[in-house]
């Protein structure tokens, strides 16, 4: 019983995790947004109008989950310090806001004429400083109180708002992080300020449990129509003062959750079907055994005369007794077991409630015993007296009919079981938990047919020897066949326990296998970019051996029609160490091989000043300016002159500002004005830096081919390069425009590993593919390898060496998601380290928490179920074993006594009784393990590892070492099985018992 009960109680526990899960994971999705746009985008009276329509909008807690009002008052506009230039920023009011944010320096804004501004607006080049003062167009000035980080821009609290992306723009001002004010500066905006108003609801997901699903659809429903665009105001009617719409992805997020509870639903069902069978077997088959160890007692309550009710009374009364005991105890142990369950693989303080599903379960089950107490009796109150007190009962029809009974049962469970493998995928995929079942079950019910014809292979060999115990064993196994229902049933358990094994070993793999694709690296932690600082140069200082740190970054080009997916650009030098593959693509060091390769190293100084020493001939029109071509962390367009080119041979010095650490990319011939043609000829002899007081001479492989480039060439111009002993000589030509070279550190085309469904292809596609950035920066790409699934970007994507990706796309910078990829070698400070780097932290994913996440979807906790289940159900398999044959013994006493008085030595009875039972419960190990391992091997390929979809390859090799440990654990507890039941025999089996009067 509870057996059956736990089915239920766990099914609705792990509905109340999975829709926890589902809730917390969609995070701004599941709750509500009002957004108030006034007519023309202007307010006369911000504060007041913000105040009549959040008196439209609804109270907090008055919709079940929904606790938390959060108003903000959104402004964009434009701003400019004293001495700096002009950039787009938000001007938020948010109530609550500082509560979230780290407060770098000062304090958060406390009345009108305050605010709040980012770090790194202030570390930019804008000229904002704390307690300065900024002017924006919305009408207000305010001085500078504070700075602040965000403590993670993903944090609910912030509802998805894009308040922290700042960008630098080709055209037109850059955009910074935004400025947070009191709500009291709202008032001062001057009438017709363009300002959206919002009012954001999130979702309290411990506050939603199933039960409150239908009533929070129906509520959120109510709103959702009466807040409808159609009942709003638009510009149509500016009459209106207030128009509010709601906005929520609460159902999509719900639906999602019930599709996991249907998979939970299905899944416990099966199970739990297949636990109650093999608990039934289990006590028909301890009751039939205690039953026939009274058989005696039965036989002589007939012979006195006692009415057959009573008698029926007399044998079932007692188990019927323990039967009705046992309902409450199994309900306390059923909900034990689902508790111990939850607290192990659900979300955390996830209820196990009672509900009528599991009452309904202990009842059938209770409903279960009374027919196994019923079908257990039967034989022995219909048998007559001389059949019940005859020693040996053997009935050759009753065992051919058994035979014809288990080939049937076992044909059905064949034929159940091809349905279930060649059926609909989605129609059979959670159904496919009973090909364990159904494959063991028929193993089972053959395989110990088997085994008395194998014991009668031993009947000739054992007589006349010695060996007595092996002598009797076999005999008892060949003449008793109803011990092999025993065998049976202990196969079935064993079979069920093996795929258990099996199934939760081969799913944690692939849990891991997908935790790692998605992630790439074993912790993940986002980074918040940051002009003048970078990533890649911070990383090499907290970790200049590359054990543990590596810089990475996802990107969305901009243009180029030929990406549609998302790149990732990783560090090659350090991929091989530190990043995963993704299962069915790629090793990290074939991806590290594929886009790592490059001719020449790259130039990367700190030093103050820099040279060139060229010699120029046949120089004709307007000399150029030489100019070095750099980029660093604050600029990513960083051009120093170094004088007009001059024919001869010329040294040309620039002054540098790279203490941050500047990477040159090339030479450019400038020209002093745009009008007159520039020609000539120039060879670069030598490059050198200034650096800790001395001049050093650079390696920049002025004479070695390819390690240089034309371009880029902007409007009419030409470059031609060819490299020499005495240097890079370069023919150039221009008639509009200027030209010059490049480093070819960064290979064109960049070669890349992608996915076909992450690149374009046809006839619109350029060739070479390319993608463009924020600057309209034109960088061509080559793939050098096509693969199925690649770590982050997963079927979608392309992957491509990240200092070639920032040596080319000046724009990638501040577009791109900068992420630290952590491995396993990464000091207990490593946060510590990369913060004192200069880097600013924000949140951290690692692969364990994914792999948790992914253990708590609906296909993951029915394999856990079944596992548990099985593992306790050979358990109880094995002790309901013992306990018959304990029951048995007092039958079987007889016989022993009579050996022990011919003279057939003890231990020679208790070797051949523990023979037996080694050879009976062995078979069952022998034959049930193999069974649980091919039906592991059938059906894991059709039951659902995940809840939603995955592009990675799902391996499903059975692992050997948790099959090994199980077994050596079970043969154990088979072996002291063995020798409790052969003492049990034994110890009945005393001389007196010869002169009892029944016999």
């Amino acid at each position: 019983m509870g057996a059956a009960v736990l089915g239920p109680l766990y099914a609705r526990a792990a509905g109340e995790s999975t829709l926890r899960d589902e809730l917390t994971q969609a995070g701004p999705a599941t709750g509500l947004e009002f957004q108030d746009i006034p007519y023309g985008f202007e307010l006369a009276s911000p504060v007041s109008h913000f105040a009549r329509a959040e008196s439209m909008t609804l109270a907090p807690g008055a919709v079940r989950g929904y606790p938390t009002r959060i108003g903000s008052i959104y402004v964009e506009t434009s701003a400019h310090a004293a001495a700096g230039h002009s950039v787009r920023v938000g001007m938020v009011w948010r109530a609550g806001a500082c509560a979230h944010l780290i407060i770098v320096s000062g304090h958060c804004p406390g009345g009108a004429g305050q605010v709040l501004v980012s770090q790194r607006t202030v570390n930019g080049y804008y000229g904002w400083r704390l307690g300065g003062r900024v002017s924006f167009a919305a009408g207000v000035t305010a001085r500078i109180v504070g700075t602040y980080v965000p403590r993670d821009p993903q944090e609910v609290f912030w509802f998805g708002h894009n308040y922290f992306r700042a960008s630098i723009a080709v055209d037109g001002p850059d955009t910074v992080d935004a400025v947070f004010v009191d709500q009291a500066e709202s008032g001062a905006l001057p009438a017709g300020a363009q300002a959206k108003l919002l009012w954001d609801y999130p979702l309290d997901p411990a506050a939603i449990r199933l039960d409150d699903v239908p009533g929070l659809r129906r509520d959120v429903a109510g709103l959702r129509q009466y807040n409808s665009e159609a009942r709003s105001c638009t510009t149509s009617c500016p009459g209106e003062p207030v128009n509010v719409l709601m906005s929520t992805d609460l159902g999509k997020v719900l639906d999602a959750a019930a599709h996991q509870r249907d998979l939970v639903d299905r899944g416990t069902l099966l199970v739990t079907v297949q636990l109650a069978l093999l608990a039934w077997l289990v006590l028909f088959e301890v009751v039939s055994d205690a039953v026939e160890s009274r058989g005696s007692e039965i036989a002589l309550a007939k012979l006195r005369g006692l009415r057959p009710w009573r008698t029926a009374w007399f044998a079932v009364g007692e188990p019927l007794v323990l039967l009705v005991v046992a309902a409450p105890i199994g309900l306390g142990l059923g909900w034990l077991a689902a508790r111990l369950f939850s607290s192990a693989v659900l979300a955390p303080h996830t209820p196990v409630v009672l509900t009528w599903p599991a009452a309904a379960a202990l009842a059938g089950g209770f409903a279960g015993g009374v027919l196994a107490l019923i079908a257990a009796c039967y034989r022995t109150l219909t048998r007559s007296v001389l059949a019940q007190w005859r020693r040996t009962t053997r009935s050759p029809r009753a065992s051919r009919v058994g035979l014809v009974i288990d080939v049937a049962v076992s044909a059905a469970a064949v034929a159940g079981l091809v349905v279930l493998l060649t059926g609909s995928a989605h129609r059979t995929a959670v159904a496919a938990l009973l090909v364990p079942g159904l494959l063991v079950m028929a193993v089972a019910l053959l395989g110990t047919r088997l085994l008395p014809l194998l014991a009668r292979t031993l009947l000739r060999p054992t007589r006349a020897s010695g060996r007595i115990g092996l002598f009797l064993a076999a005999r008892q196994v060949a003449r008793r066949p109803a011990g092999l229902r025993l065998a049976a049933m202990l196969a079935v358990a064993v079979g069920l326990a093996s795929f258990g094994v099996n199934g939760e070993a081969v799913a944690a793999g692939n849990r891991d296998a997908r935790a790692q694709a998605e992630l790439g690296a074993q912790r993940v932690v986002a980074v918040q970019f940051e002009r003048g600082v970078d990533p890649v140069a911070a990383i090499a200082r907290a970790d200049p051996d590359g054990r543990w740190a590596m810089a990475a970054a996802t990107w969305l080009p901009d243009g180029g029609e030929s990406v549609v997916g998302t790149v990732l650009a990783v560090d090659a030098s350090r991929m091989a160490r530190l990043g995963y593959p993704a299962s069915g693509g790629p090793s990290s060091q074939r991806i590290a091989d594929m886009i790592g390769a490059s001719t020449v190293a790259p130039l990367i100084t700190t030093a103050t000043m820099m040279r060139v020493v060229i010699s120029a001939s046949g120089m004709r029109g307007v000399p150029p300016f030489v100019q070095f071509v750099l980029r660093s962390p604050a600029d990513p367009f960083l051009t120093v002159a170094a004088g007009t080119l001059r024919p001869g041979t010329h040294t040309y010095t620039a002054k540098l500002d790279c203490a941050g650490g500047c990477t040159l990319l090339g030479l450019a011939w400038n020209r002093p004005n745009s009008f007159g043609a520039m020609t000539g000829t120039l060879t670069v002899q030598s490059v050198g830096w200034y650096q800790h007081a001395r001049w050093v001479p650079v390696n920049a492989s002025l004479t070695q081919p390819g390690a240089w480039r034309a371009g880029p060439e902007f409007s009419d111009s030409t470059d031609t390069l060819r490299a020499t002993p005495h240097g890079l000589r370069d023919d150039y030509q221009s008639s509009s425009g200027y030209g010059g070279i490049s480093y070819a550190f960064a290979p064109q085309p960049l070669p890349v590993v992608a996915t076909s469904a992450g690149v374009t292809s046809g006839a619109l596609t350029p060739d070479p593919p390319e993608m463009v950035d924020g600057f309209s920066t034109v960088a061509t790409f080559t793939v050098r390898q096509w693969a199925r699934v690649l770590p982050v970007v997963l079927d979608s994507g392309l992957i491509a060496n990240l200092p070639f990706v920032r040596a080319v796309l000046p724009g990638f910078d501040a577009e791109a998601n900068w992420m630290i990829w952590l491995g396993p070698h990464a000091p207990p400070d490593a946060i510590a380290r990369l913060r004192a780097a200069g880097l600013t932290l924000q949140h951290e994913n690692t692969t364990q928490s994914r792999i948790i996440q992914l253990g708590r979807q609906a296909p993951a906790l029915s394999l856990f179920l079944l596992l548990a289940c099985a593992i306790i159900g050979s358990v109880v398999a094995v002790g309901g074993t013992a306990i018959a044959i304990t029951a048995s013994a007092r039958r079987r006493s007889h016989e022993t006594a009579a050996l022990r008085v011919v003279g057939v030595p003890r231990g020679a009875l208790y070797g051949g009784a523990m023979i037996e039972q080694v050879m009976l419960l062995g078979a069952a190990v022998i034959l049930g393990l193999p069974a649980g391992a091919l039906a592991a091997r059938l059906a894991l390929p059709v039951i659902p590892q995940f809840a939603d979809t995955t592009p990675i390859v799902l391996h499903y090799q059975l692992p050997t070492v948790p099959l090994i440990t199980f077994a050596a654990a079970f043969v154990v507890l088979v072996v002291l099985t063995g020798l409790i039941a052969a003492a049990a025999v034994l110890h009945a089996a005393v001389p007196t018992r010869l002169r009892e009067a029944e016999e």
